[in-house]
Parts: structure tokens; sequence; C-alpha cells
């Protein structure tokens, strides 16, 4: 079936924007108004089917969990344009690429871990401390290489940006796992002692396995995210021991064992059938010294020594910010900001002096040139956060429990003394991007769901597109194709893409799993409405670049 018959069969009402729905674009025809990257990889993404899950009843009699549905076509966004108007026919694409973003690669034995804590942190309104298919990160990250690879086969992307928490519990050895995949080689997801819980090869998340790793023609940038730098995304591995002396006075079950000892608050050992919570109990487990907590300067030195993921010379050593040219003669530029605040908090910070001292430099250099600019950190916009604004959202997340009213003011002793440096907040960084006529989009992750919002109005905004998370569900990743459709207008053609598991594997299974785990409304929460999925998102080019497109 070509894309022209398939689309044909695809339900009448499919979104098209509400802008224009009266004007009756023929579904049949959608496909002229895409460019080179997506008239060639449409049968890879979610335009062409979407993994769902099968109703109740076939799930009972058939035992079959989740299948292959129609797609979703584009919704054309005219927000950013001063008038409704259809894209243009046949646009010149400018560049092709994917993003990856939150794979929280998790070594689940070890003992650094909030699990104990998870019917405390409940009561406070934190949840998923532990979860069905967290064995299984490095087999869905696998399988999400080879659907990229197989996009690849069909078009050449220019490069995959990897937006953070690519490990969970900032250890060497979920890194060493993690860039195993995305390299390619042998993967073995165990730690302590090697168990096999399912005898046999590639029946189990412990079991090693043979990665094929991303091509090697398809460069790849990262942002770092909270996890990957702080202990489960919030505690600084230098200051676990002051944390554990002031947050045991509220509960034991919140104290942070060392990850490379041999004492556990919940033992969790390989399964094949995920544990209950409520049944795992404190005692001695295996130590295993590549469990080791990394800096933020060792995370991306491991990353360095394997020339990927982050460039070989970078303005701070020790914090992930750069810049580079995905595509050579293109007046386009990405710029990768780190907003994990080492301080402590899954919340972003966006330090001052790499604000003032790096990105408006780099954003003043790029407006100078007439370059288009991409922006990418793991935090969105409205994560970033002022060191006076963390606080008081410590204070309201932990407002029903006295006991840590009592504590806070010890635990936030370290934010106290970093006022010297501050934190840009999230109404400041908004304004300043918006002055930038250059800017087309801001790629995050860190919420592990899909949605696009606009920054700003016409002429003075850009896009912020998320995209969800490889652990919870739907564990998808997006591809975008930047394109140019003439007369200063132009366009992030984007889709989101399901990894292409086979059934009964690994990768298929985690997916079943992270259903499970989450509730409706998490779920309706991380796939998005329609218009965060596909969706054309035009934008205006100041008249200077567009001469040069």
């Amino acid at each position: 079936m070509n894309r022209r018959e398939f689309l044909k069969c695809a339900v009448a009402g499919t979104v098209l924007g509400p802008s224009l729905l009266a004007s009756s674009i023929d579904i049949a025809e959608q496909d002229y108004y895409y460019a080179e990257g997506l008239q060639n990889t449409w049968h890879h993404t979610t335009l062409h089917h979407r993994v769902v899950p099968t109703s109740h009843f076939i799930q009972e009699v058939l035992g079959i969990d989740m299948h292959r549905a129609v797609g979703e076509t584009m919704t054309v966004r005219n927000d950013l344009l001063e008038n409704n108007s259809l894209p243009s026919r046949n646009p010149k694409s400018l560049l092709f690429f994917h993003h990856i973003t939150d794979a929280h690669v998790l070594d689940e034995e070890s003992p650094a871990r909030f699990v104990a804590a998870a019917p405390y942190l409940e009561t406070i309104g934190v949840h998923n401390a532990f979860r069905k298919q967290e064995d299984l990160t490095t087999q869905v990250l696998n399988s999400m290489v080879q659907t990229m690879n197989g996009i690849c086969s069909d078009k050449k992307l220019d490069f995959v940006l990897n937006t953070g928490d690519s490990v969970d519990n900032a250890q060497e050895n979920e890194l060493s796992w993690f860039l195993s995949t995305m390299r390619g080689g042998e993967v073995d997801p165990d730690s302590g002692t090697d168990q096999d819980p399912l005898f046999g090869p590639n029946n189990d998340g412990n079991d090693s396995f043979l990665a094929h790793g991303l091509l090697a023609t398809i460069p790849w940038y990262s942002a770092i995210g909270n996890h990957d730098v702080l202990i489960q995304g919030n505690v600084p591995p230098k200051v676990r021991t002051i944390f554990n002396s002031i947050i045991g006075k509220v509960s034991k079950s919140l104290v942070l064992q060392d990850p490379v000892g041999d004492y556990s608050n919940a033992v969790i050992t390989p399964w094949v059938n995920p544990p209950k919570v409520k049944d795992l109990k404190p005692g001695y487990t295996v130590p295993d010294a590549r469990r080791r907590n990394l800096s933020g300067e060792e995370f991306i030195q491991f990353h360095q020594n394997f020339r990927t993921g982050f460039p070989g010379k970078m303005a701070n050593v020790k914090k992930g910010y750069y810049s580079f040219y995905p595509k050579s003669g293109l007046p386009l530029k990405v710029i990768v900001m780190d907003t994990a605040s080492r301080l402590g908090t899954s919340l972003g910070g966006l330090d001052k002096n790499q604000f003032n001292d790096f990105v408006i430099p780099e954003l003043e250099s790029s407006k100078a040139k007439n370059e288009l600019v991409i922006l990418a950190s793991h935090h969105p916009s409205n994560r970033l956060k002022s060191l006076a604004s963390i606080k008081e959202a410590f204070k309201k997340l932990f407002q029903k429990d006295p006991k840590m009213q009592e504590v806070l003011p010890e635990l936030l002793a370290d934010f106290e003394e970093t006022k010297a440096i501050g934190y840009v907040a999230e109404e400041k960084f908004i304004e300043k991007m918006k002055s930038y006529p250059n800017i087309i989009a801001h790629i995050v992750g860190h919420c592990h769901k899909n949605k696009i919002i606009q920054i700003g109005t016409a002429n003075a905004g850009y896009w912020e597109i998320q995209t969800s998370s490889l652990l919870v569900y739907p564990q998808q990743s997006r591809l975008l194709e930047i394109v140019y459709e003439g007369n200063q207008i132009g366009a992030i053609h984007t889709c989101v893409v399901d990894h292409n598991s086979a059934p009964g594997s690994l990768a298929a299974r985690s997916r079943v799993l992270a259903k499970e785990t989450s509730s409706t409304e998490e779920i309706q929460k991380f796939m998005g409405q329609p218009q965060d999925r596909n969706s054309i998102l035009r934008f205006h080019i100041p008249k200077a670049i567009a001469n040069k497109l």
C-alpha cells in the first residue's frame, strides 16, 4: 500500500488543525506538504501506524496486549504566524534529525535508591519510586536505536539529539550500559553477582545481549539531566552523608545507602515477575564498585573518551553546555544548555554565569551572522527556577509533613550559600529568548510527556517541543525535519516514533509493563494531545536569514 492509498483509508476526521478544517484539504494529498525526509521515512513513524493497547476482551481471550493501529496525520499549527494559511507544497528540507530523551538506564539492584521510601513518598504526591519495567531500560534503548537505524536506511539523519537523564542514578555502570547500547557491542545490564532468574538467553532483564548501536555515520549529541549527575535525580553525591543525617530524622526509609556498599533499605534481586514493593526488605546485598556515582565532569569525560555525545573541547569541563553546527553550509546552530542543578533538586537550574557568559554571547553571535538557532536542554522553560522558587517548591512539596518542615532549613542550607551565583528564572529566560527572532525551537525532555507549546507570538516567539521518556509509556522518540516553504516561512515537521520491538521481545514486554504501571491520567498526560505528537509548526524567518536558504 503506498502513502496515498494508506491515507485514503484514514479516518476522515483526522486532525488537520482548527484553522485549516474549512479548507477541505484532501487527506490523500498531505504527502505533498512533506519534505524529503518524511516523504522517505513516514512509514517508520506514527504517521503510518501507532502501537496501542488492545481491548480488554482481546487481552483476556487472545493474550495480545498491543497491536498496530492506523496512524495520526499532521496538525498544522499557525500560532506563530500573523495569518492562517496552508503550508506550501514540496518545501525544501534543511535539517533532518531525531530526538530521544529520558532513557533512564537503571541499575535496579543499587542500594542508593528510594524504593523503600515509596509508601512515604506516595503520601506527599511523589510517585513511581519503583516501576515494573525498570529492569528493561537497556533493551528499550537498544530497540529505539534499531528503529532509528531503520529510518536511516531510507533517509540519513543529520544527527541524533539526546536531552538527558540518560541514566537514572548517576552511576558509572549505568552510563557504561547506556554508552555501550548507543555505540554497539555487548551489554551486560547486571550488577553485584551475575544472576540469571530465567535460564537461557534474552528472556530476562539481566541477560547480556549484543547491542546493534547507532550507525557510525550518524553523530549524536547529549544534554545533561538531573538524574545524570544527582542520586535519584535529587541528591548531590558529595553531600549524601549530610543529606542522610538530616533526612533520617524524618524517616529511615529515605536514607540513601552507599551505592558501592553492601546494605540496602530494600534488597532487590533480578526477577522474572516484578516484585511488590511491600514485600521488599532491608538487608545485605552484593557490593559492586562499578556502582560508584560520577561527577558531572566524569559524566562528560566518559562520553568524550568514546568521542561521542559531547564535543572534545567545551567552555566549562564541569558543565555540559556547548554549541555545534549540525550541517555544513546551513546557517543554523544548536545551543545546548546544562540545566541540571548541582545543588540538588529535580527542578531546573540555569546558572547566571552560563546564561550571561555562554548562552547570550552564542545568541548574539548567531544574530550577527544571520543564523537560525535551536536551543536544547533537559528541562523545559517552566521548570527553570530561581533559588527562591526552588525553596518555595520544597516547602510546598513537604507542607503536609511537620517533621520534614522541621529539617527543611538544614536541607536548604546549600541554597543560601549559593546566592552569589544565582539561577535564571523561567520568566527572565523566556523574555530574553523571545527577543531573538532567529530562535525557532527549544527541544527538551524531563517531564516524560509529548507536549508542544508556542512561546511568544508571531515574529517574536518560538516552539518548545517536549518528547516522552523511553522509560514510561508510551516510550516514544521524535523525528524532526526543519523545512523552508519560501516567502520567509519555515516549519518544523515533527512526528513521534514507537520503538519497533518484535512481539514477545523484552522491549515489547517493557512497553506493556509501562502501561500497567501508569494510571489512566498519567497515560493521557504522557501521550499528549494529537497536536503534541504529529504537527507542522510554522514560523517566520528574518529576511536576511531567508536569503541564505
